[in-house]
């Protein structure tokens, strides 16, 4: 029969599926280490500090521009 108990107990179960719903969302929308695609633009935390890191243009062309600079004082 259906009291209170049952009831609750049906709101909980309906609560855990709806939070099992949203969390299979999450996973299925996260890029996987391999065979996934990224598409877009990505925006880097910041310069590189390690020799396997991405860089940003940013970083790039003032890289470029510094060592430049660098070959025009040296050649005079």
């Amino acid at each position: 029969s259906l009291n209170t108990t049952n009831i609750n107990t049906c709101v909980t179960n309906m609560s855990d599926i709806n939070t099992v719903a949203t969390n299979i969302s999450t996973i299925t929308a996260k890029v996987s280490k391999t065979g996934d695609t990224m598409t877009g633009a990505l925006t880097l935390s910041g310069d590189p500090t390690n020799t396997n890191h991405a860089s940003n243009k940013n970083y790039v062309d003032t890289q470029a521009s510094a060592k430049a600079v660098a070959m025009a004082i040296a050649l005079g």
